[in-house]
């Protein structure tokens, strides 16, 4: 068969054929830092070399999910099924009058239960909160005061006030356990875990004890910049014509309105600058023609 009128057209046609390019399946290729391309692991993405490195790849707190590999996976996957297998107690529910009225006092909690259901003189249940000891007896009754005023008899009457209680008890939690951010350290202290170490002080990989080996390398002598000779004639021509090597303000700002002997339009302060280091070098001073 031959071709349909359609390719002919895309043939003829001077638009060239648009290739979308997958950047995200690139391999990357590292040229940054020469220890972590000596470590990189071209088989990994970009977060399993880092973390692998005992590195971060972003400061932010993350947003999506994270790979649980190896102990890590498996430990939670043995939590959860702990959960859904442990045997569920049958649990009656104390509002339910059918239910106790059948089983009467054979009501059963479940053995994890963080509150027990006592019975007053006038036959109202209610829950309170109880301190265990080891055996599981009950050693004193937390908050027992007198129940609140609830001359209707609601029943969600002692479940809003519980949901109010626990409220205050987590606000009050929330403000002891909070703590004020330092800021970022720049040593761990002695004993103390560091961002990227042990409990003393250790790096965690080499890779990370190499890069502050080369983060703590002492700064070398400073480059002392010469200046070339266009650069020493075009100063040269400058003080020439305004007779000066330490010019004021006013004559550093004609210098920089001076297009004829300013081609490379230099700003006042660089021209001080410039003039400093020809100063600092021996340059001589030119009469005003």
């Amino acid at each position: 068969m031959g071709r349909s009128v359609r390719q002919k057209r895309k043939a003829r046609s001077s638009r060239p054929v648009v290739k979308q390019s997958n950047n995200r399946r690139r391999p990357v290729n590292p040229t940054g830092n020469a220890i972590i391309a000596e470590n990189w692991d071209k088989e990994q993405t970009l977060s399993q070399n880092y973390r692998r490195l005992g590195l971060m790849n972003r400061l932010k707190v993350p947003t999506g999910g994270i790979e649980r590999l190896g102990t890590d996976a498996v430990k939670e996957r043995a939590a959860v099924n702990s959960k859904t297998d442990a045997p569920i107690e049958h649990y009656i529910d104390p509002f339910n009058k059918t239910a106790n009225e059948i089983l009467g006092d054979k009501r059963k909690a479940p053995a994890n239960a963080s509150s027990s259901t006592v019975t007053s003189s006038s036959n109202t249940i209610r829950e309170v909160r109880v301190e265990r000891d080891a055996s599981g007896r009950i050693v004193r009754v937390l908050g027992d005061a007198a129940p609140a005023h609830n001359p209707l008899n609601d029943l969600l009457n002692d479940l809003e006030d519980d949901e109010e209680a626990d409220a205050a008890e987590a606000a009050e939690a929330a403000a002891k356990t909070y703590e004020e951010w330092g800021g970022i350290e720049d040593a761990p202290k002695k004993g103390k875990k560091g961002k990227t170490g042990d409990a003393t002080g250790k790096p965690a990989t080499p890779v990370v004890a190499a890069l502050e080996h080369l983060a703590n390398r002492p700064v070398g002598p400073k480059h002392v910049r010469h200046q070339s000779q266009a650069e020493r004639a075009w100063l040269q021509t400058l003080v020439d014509h305004y007779g000066e090597t330490d010019p004021s303000d006013s004559t550093l700002a004609a210098m920089a309105f001076d297009r004829r002997r300013n081609p490379f339009q230099r700003t006042a302060n660089d021209i001080r600058r410039r003039l400093a280091t020809f100063r600092a070098e021996g340059g001589a001073v030119g009469v005003k023609v």
